[in-house]
């Protein structure tokens, strides 16, 4: 959070009045229309960086920080900055743009965990769409951890026979314990779209790891459905 994401772009054949729009939006598709905005803590007025900013960017987690020619819009509560494109200088091919990101995906009154994506798209200077790329990004507060973690998660588990024994007669009770199939209806009132919206994500993401480990997809995908059509 707040360090500054590089990035180059080229485009061909490479014109001048062109317009590159950036924006940060949720990448799983039942929360593609939620606005991505700062948390309420990171976008108080008195929280410290925001001492200095123009007040029509608090909203906004990403920010151009090389252009000054950039203008941050915010249209149907979503938010998007649009940069003017020049020529390349002489000898590059590339235009270089520098981006600094003002909240975390971890924040519970903002992204709250939810795997966000830049969108960017190229466009003429009547709005027009010439093209559009994506890049997946996560904010957080130590990279080298998450990305360690994400790691071992990708790579199966597979200890050793001995401790795999050790285990097993440490806690006998586990051994065989099949998954219950049993199927619970229940009805909760829940305070805002944000937090509704977590708990249906959790119980899609627990049924689809449970069809995923033991294969019985069929068995799961009434009731996975079932979720996704409650999403508003």
């Amino acid at each position: 959070m707040e360090k500054v994401l590089p990035l180059r772009f080229m485009w061909d054949p490479p014109m001048e009045g062109l317009y590159l729009r950036t924006a940060m939006m949720f990448k799983l598709e039942q929360y593609r229309n939620d606005p991505v905005r700062r948390c309420y803590n990171h976008a108080a007025t008195t929280y410290s960086t925001n001492q200095n900013m123009d007040p029509t960017r608090i909203k906004h987690v990403v920010h151009c920080v090389n252009h000054s020619s950039s203008i941050y819009i915010e249209e149907n509560e979503h938010l998007s900055v649009l940069t003017p494109l020049c020529t390349p200088e002489a000898g590059s091919s590339y235009m270089p743009m520098c981006y600094k990101f003002f909240c975390k995906n971890s924040c519970p009154s903002g992204m709250n965990r939810r795997p966000t994506e830049l969108v960017f798209t190229l466009e003429s200077s009547g709005g027009k769409v010439l093209g559009r790329r994506k890049l997946l990004i996560r904010i957080c507060s130590c990279p080298k951890r998450d990305k360690k973690k994400e790691e071992r998660e990708l790579v199966p588990e597979n200890p050793p026979n001995n401790h795999l024994t050790k285990r097993n007669s440490k806690h006998p009770m586990h051994s065989g314990k099949k998954m219950s199939c049993d199927i619970y209806k229940i009805e909760l009132n829940i305070i805002g779209k944000e937090n509704y919206l977590a708990v249906l994500k959790y119980a899609y993401d627990i049924m689809a790891g449970q069809a995923m480990k033991t294969g019985q997809y069929e068995l799961f995908k009434p009731y996975m459905d079932d979720i996704l059509h409650n999403v508003p």
